[in-house]
């Protein structure tokens, strides 16, 4: 009974009384030389502590005995009288040697402490400040004893008593001395008045001691409170350790606190981009006003004179000519031109040997798929968000192999649900039944059991829990244990005032395990620091863990805690549906987030298939374009079966990609094997459309120009191929610089993604087109869509000649009724509305002013949003919406009132040599100054920079502490063994010794500590020692994990400090934790000169990367954007336009960015990642446009498109052409299909695809879209310049493909039944 035994050395209370008298009969004489108490006269009970007398008579003169006592006790010389016997003497030093484990530390503390008691004990002028108050008979002496007395105290003298010991730490329990030598106390009063109150069964005072104090006024004159001289803790001559006395401590250099610049509630960068959008704005309008005034001054005929000329007005006739304007010379491009011809041959060879093509893709993409079954799942968070490579990583791995792994924790929170807990009226512990509930359940928790089929074994949580020590019981942390979990313990009419009690003074209501459980630990949402205001009750129940994840052990607990997880879930349906506790409960255990977050991935499998429906009933459709019912030409040139195979291809390409990563040992994860198929599905599709679209636009000139199928393909693919390759290949460039990221989940989502671009680019320009060019065929024949095998009613269109005269394949003309089908398709209606009347007007000159200047302020504004994007990845995000976890995590931001541990970890230093120790040691004067435990003692006084409150635990100090010789019950060698052979706790007094009896120990130079081999010597004794009543400082309970020595140097080890972070309640405060746990390791480092030196904190690894972020975010974004940068400007051959492609993808990036602002988007390591994608996406929106620009036909640039347009700029008209041939392409096959694909996200049970996933590319699609098809364009006609021809590839077939094509005329013929 540790702490309990601890309790017995605050007061000793030594005399005895027989009777009750009133209180002037007890102690009638008040002065000098008298006496209120003398010798001892028996007990209150059997089990009690002896009691003193009641004895007013004069003190006595003291036997020699007597005098070596009371110099070797209380330091006194020379004194004549006293108020105490032998006996008492032996009593005081008894208990005031039990003391000292816990002040020896701070020698004004002690000095103070032995003083006060010396003087309360022996003073010959005791009478002045005692006064005893009540007696009774003893029944085992009958002799009369003193119950209570009032002792007068002076405010300064206690006062500066209690100063001198407040800050005293207890390295074992992680707390202070005062824990547990005065319960806690805040104030002197509250420090005197735990002294006082009367504890015997606890170790405390057996008899009541009221303490009055000279302020509050004394009414009698005879009366003379104590008042002796109280030593500061920096006192020259008692000087204490900076551990231990705030005035001891160096002054630390000023925190370097991270501040936002504002201006007023503004950030400095959204202020400043508002002063240079004025300043633009200002100067735009003033020259503006400028350039008009000048302009009619000319243009009044009164105000022109000779000198002056004529006005020139070229504001409304400011149009060019083509004919004159040098980028209307057209010209082919000569990489392009080699990249159309190789698409041509492509597409033509696709077209001639469809069943190669097919048969062969069918083959790879089924050998790589067939791999899937090699393709590990990871689960483990750890491995999921860190690189193995990290630095924090083997810190984590440094830390579980020297020192375990950290504990697993079942907690439950009770919180109060009623209705008006809002209104902070109220309390949990208002209600008894609730919390006799709570004892009842707390019992069967610790009855759960699970066995183990396989081995037979029985588990419950006295198998697996944490013990202190091998004796003692299992840790909970749990209001009932100041109880022992009895609730007998707990009667109804007594539990507020019991309660709070142990709340005030944990000591005195120690659980089982001998710990004190601080309210912190126990209560949430109380008001102005009282406990009985609490809206919530914390229960944890602490397990062992285990680094050997496949162990029976490791079995048995996650076995045991699938049975917990159960019972609470039970628990908590009660509870909702029982009305009449209003009490909610929620609950996490250690593998409730794993079974959650799969539970996510399962659900939303159906998600996925809706999308794939979804996708494949709008290709099918918007394919084939549009259905006339009713009529049997709608089941000839419908496209469900093209719908289906572009869908089968986007599939085959995730599996492939999937089977060939697993082939190179990347792993796979439950997010990526979700988003994926997403990803893919809406960057895949696009290509289906605009290759089927492109070929429709050749359709409808097929017969005129006497084109075959295979020439029409051929043509399709060297036209849009070079487009699809642009796209295809910023794509994959943006998932492979994905892949820089060290976190390993974005990593490998990165390689997946990038290989499933690459293929399934491939099986579209290979496998779909030869595909296509059947599905043509089948249409052309006539047939139906689904069942090819049937052919529909009605003739065939007569064959037009060919150019040799004949009838072959290459004049065979397309059904009239088709052509007339294909008129009046929904891409044609796009293309007319488009013509007629969206190109014209974005493209009038006021128009595009208005929308250049709209997007330009859209941009801005984004800008100045940019600031307000937070940091981090919310647990509860990542779960489903009914997720439990839910209301746990929200609980445990509102109501847990500790903080996360954190250790600072030294690795692979000498602490046998004096030099080291005093680089880490606290508890000596000699310490450094700076010293590792005096810097962190001091940066727990400024948490809000330092994120740390609990002093830190140190090993180092408790073990040289053990060793101090006036601890006579600590380190003991057995007699006459010449100190080689160490006494066990059991062993017999008389046959030990003192370690250090005969040994210099100097507490304040450190002269004579052990160093070298006598080091290992002891300290091998002490890490083995328990805690007890006669000495609290044993290592073996508070440290065996804490040290490991290093197996290539015996005086070298590894060893941590532990303390704790404040409460920690949103993402932003995790982040700074972490951060200024790298500013402290940093401060460490410089000021002690401890090279091995890191902080460690469970929650750590998960941070790191937000110390980066930033940086890397722009990085990547830049380099994705020179990438892209480059690989347009050489395909495109433009480096206008393609820098104005570029600009159009950065403002594009900043709105999407502005909305992340504004829709609670947070920045991390999936945000960064969509980031890069949407890069590649935008692109994809905008490639197509500035390619369509950059390349058309002769013929669109003429003097009869420019009249039809009604626009003369060239610049004007080549951005007309584009938007009505690429722009219905564009809103139809990229915008549609990436919006409906998207859209089914919004309904998916998982905030983290809502949130990341959705949002993201929902807002993707909206902005890219709206730039690509507006501002683009509208920025191409201003900026855009010249450009070139398509080559002669796209406009008719070459010879050499002419002559293949003859060749397989002749063994080949269209089937025309």
């Amino acid at each position: 009974m540790l702490l309990r035994v601890i309790l017995g050395l605050l007061v000793t209370r030594f005399v005895v009384v027989l009777a009750l008298f009133e209180v002037a009969d007890i102690t009638p004489i008040h002065q000098e030389g008298y006496c209120a108490l003398y010798g001892s006269c028996g007990k209150k009970s059997l089990f009690g502590s002896e009691l003193p007398c009641a004895s007013n008579v004069e003190a006595v003169e003291p036997s020699m005995k007597e005098l070596d006592l009371l110099k070797e006790i209380c330091g006194w010389d020379n004194v004549d009288k006293v108020c105490c016997n032998e006996n008492q003497l032996v009593d005081l030093k008894s208990n005031l040697q039990k003391v000292n484990p816990l002040i020896s530390s701070c020698p004004a503390c002690k000095e103070n402490f032995y003083q006060f008691f010396c003087h309360f004990t022996c003073s010959s002028n005791q009478s002045l400040f005692v006064n005893v108050t009540e007696t009774m008979i003893s029944p085992i002496t009958q002799k009369e004893i003193v119950t209570e007395l009032d002792e007068f105290v002076n405010d300064d003298y206690v006062s500066g008593f209690f100063n001198s010991c407040k800050n005293i730490k207890f390295s074992a329990s992680n707390g202070y001395a005062m824990d547990l030598i005065g319960g806690g106390a805040k104030t002197y009063k509250e420090f005197l008045k735990f002294l006082g109150d009367e504890k015997p069964l606890l170790g405390g005072s057996p008899f009541q001691i009221n303490y009055k104090y000279e302020n509050d006024g004394i009414e009698d004159n005879t009366i003379s409170p104590i008042n002796f001289t109280s030593y500061a803790c920096n006192d020259t001559d008692y000087k204490c350790a900076c551990s231990d006395c705030q005035n001891s401590c160096p002054v630390l250099p000023a925190a370097s606190v991270h501040k936002h610049c504002t201006v007023g509630i503004m950030p400095c960068f959204s202020f400043s981009i508002i002063m240079i959008y004025i300043a633009l704005i200002s100067g735009g309008l003033a020259f503006y006003l400028k350039r008009n005034s000048k302009k009619y001054l000319f243009a009044n005929p009164l105000l022109v004179t000779d000198e002056l000329g004529t006005a020139d007005d070229d504001d409304d006739d400011d149009d060019v000519n083509f004919l004159n304007d040098g980028s209307a010379v057209l010209s082919s491009y000569a990489l392009n031109d080699y990249l159309e011809s190789c698409f041509c041959k492509l597409g033509l060879y696709c077209a001639l040997y469809p069943a190669t093509i097919i048969a062969t893709s069918l083959i790879i993409v089924t050998a790589l798929s067939s791999l899937m079954f090699l393709i590990k799942l990871e689960k483990n968070p750890i491995n999921l968000w860190v690189s193995s490579d990290a630095e924090s990583f083997k810190q984590k791995q440094m830390f579980d192999k020297n020192f375990g792994p950290f504990y697993r924790s079942e907690q439950v929170f009770i919180v109060d649900d009623s209705p008006n807990n809002d209104n902070n009226a109220g309390s949990i512990l208002d209600n008894y039944s609730t919390l006799k509930w709570w004892f009842e359940k707390e019992n069967e928790i610790k009855n759960l059991a699970y066995t183990n089929n396989r081995t037979g074994t029985i588990t419950t949580l006295d198998d697996i829990c944490f013990r202190p020590m091998e004796d003692s019981s299992c840790v909970i942390e749990s209001f009932t244990q100041y109880f022992q979990g009895d609730i007998n313990l707990f009667p109804e009419s007594q539990y507020k005032q019991k309660l709070k009690n142990c709340i005030d003074s944990p000591v005195n209501c120690l659980p089982d395990f001998q710990q004190p459980l601080k309210k912190e630990l126990l209560f949430g949402g109380y008001e102005d620091d009282d406990a009985l205001t609490s809206k919530a009750i914390v229960i944890t129940f602490v397990i062992n863990n285990s680094n050997e994840e496949d162990s029976d052990y490791m079995e048995n607990v996650s076995n045991w805690e699938k049975i917990l997880e159960d019972y609470l879930l039970n628990l908590q349906n009660i509870t909702l549906n029982d009305n009449s506790k209003n009490i909610r409960l929620s609950f996490n255990t250690e593998i409730s987030l794993e079974k959650e977050l799969n539970k996510s991935t399962n659900t939303d499998i159906k998600i996925i298939v809706i999308s794939y429906l979804v996708m494949f009933a709008y290709a099918s459709l918007a394919l084939g374009g549009t259905i006339t019912f009713f009529n049997v030409q709608t089941l000839i040139t419908t496209k469900f079966s093209l719908g289906l195979i572009g869908i089968f291809v986007v599939l085959l390409s995730v599996t492939s990609s999937a089977g060939l990563c697993a082939l190179f040992g990347v792993k796979s994860t439950l997010i990526i094997a979700e988003v994926i198929p997403f990803l893919i599905l809406a960057i895949g599709v696009d290509n289906i459309y605009l290759i089927t679209h492109e070929l429709q636009r050749f359709n409808k000139n097929a017969s005129d120009n006497y084109e075959s199928i295979p020439e029409r393909i051929a043509k399709t693919l060297g036209k849009i191929g070079p487009s699809i390759m642009i796209s295809s290949l910023s794509q994959f460039a943006c998932f492979m610089l994905a892949t820089f990221v060290s976190m390993p989940a974005v990593k490998n989502f990165a390689k997946y993604s990038a290989g499933a671009v690459v293929i399934n680019t491939a099986l579209q320009l290979t496998a779909f087109v030869s595909l296509l060019s059947l599905d043509q065929k089948r249409t052309e024949n006539n047939r139906l869509d689904c069942f090819p095998c049937v052919k529909a009613d009605g003739r065939i269109a007569l064959p037009s000649e060919n150019r040799n005269g004949t009838d072959t394949i290459l004049s065979r003309s397309i059904i009239p009724e088709l052509l007339e089908n294909n008129k009046n398709t929904s891409g044609n209606f796009l293309t007319k509305f488009i013509k007629n009347y969206y190109a014209p007007f974005i493209l009038q000159k006021k128009a595009k002013k208005f929308i250049l200047g709209i997007f330009f302020i859209w941009f801005g504004t984004s800008l100045t949003l940019l600031p307000g994007i937070k940091f981090g990845l919310d647990q509860r995000i990542a779960l489903p919406n009914d997720s439990y976890l839910i209301d746990y995590f929200n609980d445990v931001y509102r109501y847990l009132n500790v903080g996360p541990p954190v250790y600072f970890v030294v690795d692979d230093l000498n602490v046998t040599s004096r030099e080291n120790q005093q680089k880490i040691c606290g508890k000596f004067p000699s310490c450094n100054e700076f010293s590792l435990l005096n810097v962190l003692e001091e940066e727990t006084k400024r948490p809000n920079s330092s994120f740390i409150i609990e002093p830190p635990s140190s090993w180092l100090d408790d073990f040289l502490l053990w060793l101090n010789p006036e601890l006579d019950q600590c380190c003991k060698f057995k007699k006459n063994t010449n100190e080689t052979e160490f006494c066990s706790p059991s062993s017999p007094t008389r046959l030990c010794e003192v370690c250090y009896a005969n040994h210099q120990y100097d507490f304040v130079t450190m002269d004579g500590f052990p160093e070298g081999s006598d080091f290992i010597k002891f300290f091998q004794q002490w890490i083995n020692s328990n805690s007890d009543g006669e000495c609290p400082l044993g290592g073996k309970a508070p440290y065996s994990h804490a040290i490991k020595f290093n197996s290539n140097d015996s005086n070298a080890m590894s060893s941590y400090f532990r303390t704790s972070h404040k409460p920690l309640r949103s993402q932003d405060d995790f982040i700074e934790a972490y951060r200024s746990s790298l500013k402290l390791i940093d401060e460490l480092v410089k000021l002690t000169g401890i090279e091995k030196l890191f902080s460690y904190s469970p929650f750590y690894i998960f941070f790191v990367q937000y110390e980066t972020i930033v940086k890397l975010t722009f990085t990547l974004i830049a380099v994705a954007l020179f990438i892209i940068l480059l690989i347009s400007s050489t395909l495109l051959g433009s480096i206008r336009i393609s820098g104005l492609l570029v600009s159009t993808v950065i403002f594009i990036l900043t709105d999407i960015a502005g909305i992340m602002s504004l829709w609670n988007i947070s920045l991390n390591a999936v945000s960064l990642v969509n980031l890069i994608i949407c890069i590649g996406l935008a692109v994809e929106f905008c490639t197509h446009i500035a390619r369509g620009y950059t390349f058309q036909d002769r013929t669109l640039i003429s003097p009869e498109s420019q009249a039809e347009s009604k626009i003369n700029d060239t610049q004007s008209i080549r951005a007309f052409n584009t938007l009505i041939n690429i722009g219905g392409s564009v809103f139809s096959g990229i915008t549609m299909t990436k919006f409906i694909g998207i859209l089914v996200l919004y309904f998916t049970r998982s905030k983290i695809f809502e949130i990341y996933y959705f949002r993201m590319w929902f807002s993707l699609v909206i902005v890219s879209s709206l730039h690509s098809l507006i501002f683009l364009p509208v920025l191409l006609s201003y900026f855009g310049g010249e450009g070139y021809c398509f080559s002669e590839n796209t406009s008719f077939v070459g010879t050499d493909l002419l002559d293949r094509l003859a060749a397989y005329e002749n063994e080949n013929s269209y089937d025309s039944d």
